[in-house]
């Protein structure tokens, strides 16, 4: 019986990301861990602020070499 939430792997991908969709999903990604650890109180406005402008960093040098 399949559980909530529960993920059976059929190694069969999917579907497939292109660059583009694979640094916004990555990017999304981290934002959200930031958001959540915000929520739980283990990181300070400020911390979030900061990584959450490194992410953007990252991205905006991943967008100028493609």
């Amino acid at each position: 019986m399949k559980r909530k939430n529960e993920v059976i792997c059929t190694g069969v991908p999917s579907f497939s990301l292109g660059e583009k969709e694979y640094s916004d999903f990555i990017l999304n990604i981290e934002n959200a861990v930031l958001a959540s650890l915000k929520a739980r109180g283990l990181l300070t406005e400020k911390q979030r602020r900061l990584c959450t402008e490194e992410v953007e960093k990252r991205r905006l040098l991943n967008t100028q070499t493609a």
